[in-house]
């Protein structure tokens, strides 16, 4: 992935939790420092049973879930579904996948995911996919 466009920090408005979900230690890393540069607090899990653990201690505060399809344990598809049966509070939810083919990208957006981000993307397309649709939080911490 080239570098990022920005690597300032985020308007602190736009500070979210995101789960990083990549059983790819060095895409991981990259996502993760990446998301980090631009002001988000993030928890990252390389298998399916690490991510659900982090689903189940944040998943009331949890503003993103960003996951691979595939991984080790599990589906990302059904990470996608647990983090969309979370009550009232419903994260944005972002798939990742060097694997899909239209069924696949359709069955990951029946999961619940808004965007799904086919590797290799750039920073920048994953930036986009992050930004959208996202609104600001005022000084409390809640959405606008």
């Amino acid at each position: 992935m080239p570098a990022p466009p920005n690597s300032v920090p985020a308007d602190p408005t736009l500070r979210r939790l995101v789960l990083l979900v990549e059983d790819e230690i060095e895409l991981l890393a990259e996502i993760s420092a990446f998301l980090k540069r631009r002001g988000h607090e993030v928890r990252t899990a390389s298998n399916f049973d690490e991510a659900l653990e982090q689903l189940k201690d944040c998943s009331d505060r949890l503003d993103l879930l960003l996951t691979d399809v595939r991984l080790p344990g599990g589906s990302g598809l059904d990470l996608l579904r647990s983090a969309g049966n979370g009550g009232e509070h419903q994260p944005r939810r972002v798939a990742m996948t060097g694997h899909l083919d239209q069924e696949g990208i359709d069955q990951a957006e029946a999961s619940g995911a808004e965007h799904v981000l086919l590797k290799p993307f750039s920073l920048s397309e994953l930036n986009r996919a992050i930004q959208a649709g996202m609104r600001p939080r005022d000084g409390s911490g809640d959405d606008r």
